[in-house]
């Protein structure tokens, strides 16, 4: 049972943590091809699944703290590694980032609501809400950030009223 949860606790953070490289190269493009691209983008997703594995484990860092750590770590990615402009970039990794946790937030309430269990005992208990809990948060992460991604894409320029108004729609729901 704990080998079960701890490789699925390895698998799931990694899957997070490629989830956000995916929406970074999607949304803006890799100013690199090749070798130096896949280096860059593991260097991204070890860096988030050590941070996403150390807040899990030790619930010592706050998860405001470890959303800031995880766009700063998605802005430096950017500059170093991705196309458009630093205002997009910093946008891009804000948007990335909260709009991920607000799934995760989103649907763990929605278990916890109609399951009877708290929300607490979600996170502690390794059992089977738990582990659908899990599953359905990366399914709707997945989802969202192909969605993320093709707006990106297809997206006329945005005007900078426009993104305010999207930023802070983002942070009043990461902070409620």
């Amino acid at each position: 049972n704990d080998i079960f949860w701890f490789w699925f606790e390895v698998l799931i953070n990694i899957l997070e943590a490629s989830v956000y490289v995916y929406v970074l190269n999607g949304a803006l493009g890799c100013k690199y091809s090749g070798k130096r691209k896949y280096i860059f983008s593991a260097a991204l997703i070890i860096f988030i699944y050590v941070e996403i594995t150390a807040v899990n484990l030790t619930h010592f860092i706050p998860w405001i703290t470890s959303d800031i750590i995880q766009v700063g770590a998605c802005f430096i990615y950017g500059i170093l590694c991705l196309n458009g402009g630093m205002f997009k970039k910093l946008l891009v990794s804000l948007i990335n980032v909260l709009l991920l946790q607000s799934a995760v937030s989103t649907v763990a309430s929605f278990i916890s609501f109609f399951s009877g269990h708290s929300l607490g005992e979600m996170i502690e208990k390794e059992n089977a809400i738990r582990l659908l809990t899990i599953i359905l948060i990366h399914i709707v992460q997945i989802y969202v950030s192909v969605i993320l991604v093709k707006l990106f894409q297809r997206v006329r320029k945005i005007q900078i009223q426009e993104w305010i108004l999207i930023l802070s729609n983002f942070i009043m729901a990461d902070i409620s």
